[in-house]
């Protein structure tokens, strides 16, 4: 993929109560090698008065980091769902990715986003190896994914959305 074909990526991050990781994770997606992110960040009505603080101040010292940031603090906590879904309305990339407390490798987007365009628009949802980590970012174990799945090629109809819930969340 040619620098000047990156399609927009989306990333959204819903945070509640979570400064100390949401940090972390802002400061993966600011590591990405990858050239073309719209960054969505929404504060579902954080109650531990650091997170937004946190955020805040991210923001302020991020300022030329190069992407397009959208930012909600809403003043009630409208939960989950609401929150991905508001994500979704501000998304205008080609491809959207979720992070929360969650940590990146630095070349994530790129090989995500190179799979992807390889595949083609038929397919709606990616998903890659997991690493479990300790409250300090320190590696657990690695989970293998091999087993859950008779056949890489095809996933029982109806099953992935509970698999990713069930599994990820």
């Amino acid at each position: 993929m040619e620098l000047n074909n990156y399609p927009l990526v989306s990333i959204g991050v819903l945070c509640y109560n979570t400064g100390k990781y949401t940090i972390e994770a802002l400061e993966c997606i600011k590591r990405q090698n990858y050239p073309n992110i719209e960054l969505i960040i929404i504060d579902d009505c954080s109650t531990d008065n650091i997170s937004v603080n946190l955020i805040r101040d991210w923001l302020q010292k991020n300022s030329d980091c190069g992407f397009d940031i959208k930012v909600n603090f809403r003043k009630k906590n409208e939960g989950v769902h609401s929150g991905l879904n508001e994500i979704l309305e501000k998304s205008t990339g080609k491809y959207l990715n979720f992070i929360s407390d969650d940590l990146w490798t630095d070349d994530k987007m790129v090989k995500q986003i190179s799979e992807l365009e390889k595949l083609g628009d038929e397919y709606a949802l990616y998903y890659g190896k997991m690493l479990t980590i300790d409250k300090d970012s320190q590696l657990l174990k690695e989970t293998e994914y091999q087993h859950y799945f008779p056949d890489d090629n095809e996933l029982p109809k109806g099953y992935i959305f509970s698999y990713c819930v069930n599994n990820f969340s």
